[in-house]
């Protein structure tokens, strides 16, 4: 530009300088047209260096114009680079912090899946715990309901006593019964009553056994749930860190 500008200045400087002997000699009896000729091109003269200077200051604003716009050139494509490089890095932390929602959603279901198991254990337990009371207070129904066999039984062997062709011994279980001894009827009844009740505390007892057992069962499927869960979970690399270490999952201490 700057070679440019100087070749323009130069043949600008050479025309004006064939104008000059281009101009016709002027004899002496001419002195009137001599003065408005050589006036003439003298304006001629100033005109033209006025547009040549005008057109080198034009040039020279181009020219400053020209570098501007460059300056601004380099400063937005140092500006579209680093706003492209800003993007990159937000899509990469997009796409991390995808990656970690879904490892905490899967790590946030397994928990989910531990709870319900937890739950279901000590359910279990709770009515496991219940069921062994209901078979206790069976087991105590069914020694009440022995104990009034017993007594049924011996009352049988006092009336057998009484009817015996020998006279009873005082101290055997022939022994004579009091007035206000149950008789062999209330004997039967409270052995009735008795057997009804520990038909009752077994008949719960089972119940609340069986109920127990399918509590415990849910539980255990639910544990094995767990189980499949974490290790699926345990055989997935999450790509968003090195080498699949994901800080939701810390390695086991050994």
């Amino acid at each position: 530009m700057k070679a440019l500008k100087k070749s323009i200045f130069t043949a600008a400087i050479s025309t004006a300088g064939i104008f000059a002997f281009a101009m016709p000699n002027i004899s002496p009896a001419e002195p009137a047209r001599h003065d408005v000729t050589g006036l003439l091109e003298e304006t001629k003269k100033l005109d033209y260096e006025r547009k040549i200077a005008a057109k080198q200051t034009e040039m020279d604003r181009l020219d400053e114009d020209l570098k501007k716009g460059e300056k601004e050139i380099a400063t937005l494509d140092q500006g579209i680079q680093k706003v492209g490089t800003a993007a990159e890095d937000a899509a990469k932390l997009l796409e991390q912090f995808t990656a970690q929602k879904k490892r905490a959603t899967a790590e946030l279901d397994l928990l989910n899946l531990r709870i319900e198991a937890e739950r279901l254990k000590g359910d279990g337990l709770r009515m496991l715990q219940s069921a062994n009371r209901k078979a206790l207070e069976a087991v105590t129904k069914r020694n009440e309901e022995t104990n009034a066999r017993t007594a049924l039984v011996a009352a049988e062997t006092r009336f057998l006593a009484t009817k015996a062709p020998v006279p009873a011994v005082a101290s055997g279980p022939g022994k004579q019964a009091a007035k206000n001894d149950p008789t062999l009827a209330d004997w039967r009844k409270k052995l009735a009553k008795a057997e009804r009740a520990t038909g009752t505390a077994e008949h719960q007892a089972r119940e609340a056994m069986s109920a127990a057992s399918t509590r415990l069962q849910e539980a255990e499927n639910a544990a094995a749930r767990v189980e499949k869960r974490q290790g699926e979970l345990g055989l997935e690399k999450n790509p968003a860190f090195p080498g699949g270490n994901d800080p939701l999952k810390p390695s086991a201490k050994r």
